[in-house]
């Protein structure tokens, strides 16, 4: 969206919508921009989206994963574009699973790519062992030249109701909630850092887990 010369960034910024009184108990309405806001650009061929699923398998041992990214092309040509995938494990000794897959994406189209696959004996995400494994996504060109490169987190868990009871990995667990609005009395919806540190030791201290 940009062109050579002068360009005009503008932000609206509204403290109300016609909503607002559907959830209005437990929160202070300021207005402002109070988070980052930025220009991002990208290549004329670029990884648009990156979806990831992971699950175990029936017996809760081997983990499953099925990746899709979407490729979006903005020249007027065809592009071919390869899609190399890898996925590391915690400990990141050399790729659990490579593979590389070939796209055609339409002049100003988007074009889809997507893997899946196994990992045996996985480690298991849970809120005790939140282990996560690492999907680094690149895209070349028909040369074989580097265009991007994206990386995602996995946890391989099991979320299922199974007997009116809900069961993580194949084990019960009971939700414990509470609410939590982003927000300090100094500074309004500017949180710090440790602040947020401060919520999650507490609530984790007192048994916590949503």
């Amino acid at each position: 969206h940009l062109t050579p010369g002068e360009n005009l960034l503008a932000v609206e910024v509204f403290r109300y919508s016609d909503g607002s009184y559907l959830e209005d108990q437990d929160k202070w309405r300021c207005s402002g921009v109070f988070r980052s806001v930025y220009l991002w650009s990208a290549d004329t061929l670029y990884l648009r989206d990156l979806e990831a699923k992971a699950d175990l398998d029936p017996d809760y041992v081997d983990g499953l994963f099925h990746i899709k990214a979407t490729l979006r092309n903005t020249t007027n040509s065809d592009r071919n574009v390869q899609v190399k995938w890898e996925l590391l494990g915690p400990d990141s000794n050399g790729p659990l699973h490579e593979e590389v897959v070939e796209v055609m994406v339409s002049a100003g189209e988007e074009g889809v790519a997507q893997c899946s696959g196994r990992v045996p004996h996985v480690a298991k995400w849970s809120a005790e062992s939140p282990t996560l494994y690492v999907l680094v996504v690149t895209l070349l060109d028909s040369g074989g030249n580097l265009g991007e490169v994206a990386t995602l987190r996995l946890g391989f868990r099991k979320v299922e109701i199974r007997d009116r009871q809900l069961l993580v990995n194949g084990k019960a667990i009971y939700i414990k909630g509470v609410d939590r609005n982003e927000f300090l009395p100094e500074s309004g919806y500017v949180v710090t850092r440790e602040s947020m540190v401060r919520d999650l030791e507490l609530m984790k201290q007192n048994n916590i887990n949503t």
